[in-house]
């Protein structure tokens, strides 16, 4: 049984580590502060919620139901990558992500291959 004075020091040195991992992160000119890790995640946090909403929207469009198109988001600008079979549906994707409140542009990587 674990002495009941330990599990205070274990949780303090636990969250210590904790916080250190989260906020500590160094650059070459220094430690980063808690303001720049905290604009960093909510950064990827928007563009995780944005990868959501477009992956929604694609989803969404019956035309685009047999094709599977990858959606990456970077400070808002999508990129999509993956295989359509016409050039309609490539458009409709484009058309699609366009209207997504948030997106700042668009990678269209998408490739076209035709069915047999």
């Amino acid at each position: 049984m674990m002495n009941q004075k330990k599990v205070p020091v274990l949780t303090l040195t636990f969250t210590a580590l904790l916080l250190v991992g989260l906020c500590g992160c160094e650059k070459s000119e220094g430690i980063v502060s808690s303001e720049e890790t905290l604009a960093s995640v909510t950064a990827e946090v928007v563009d995780m919620e944005l990868a959501t909403a477009v992956t929604v929207a694609l989803a969404d469009q019956n035309a685009l139901a047999d094709v599977d198109i990858a959606v990456m988001v970077n400070g808002g600008a999508v990129s999509l990558n993956g295989i359509v079979y016409s050039q309609t549906q490539r458009e409709l994707a484009v058309r699609t992500v366009r209207a997504v409140p948030g997106v700042k542009a668009i990678d269209d990587s998408l490739g076209i291959v035709k069915q047999n």
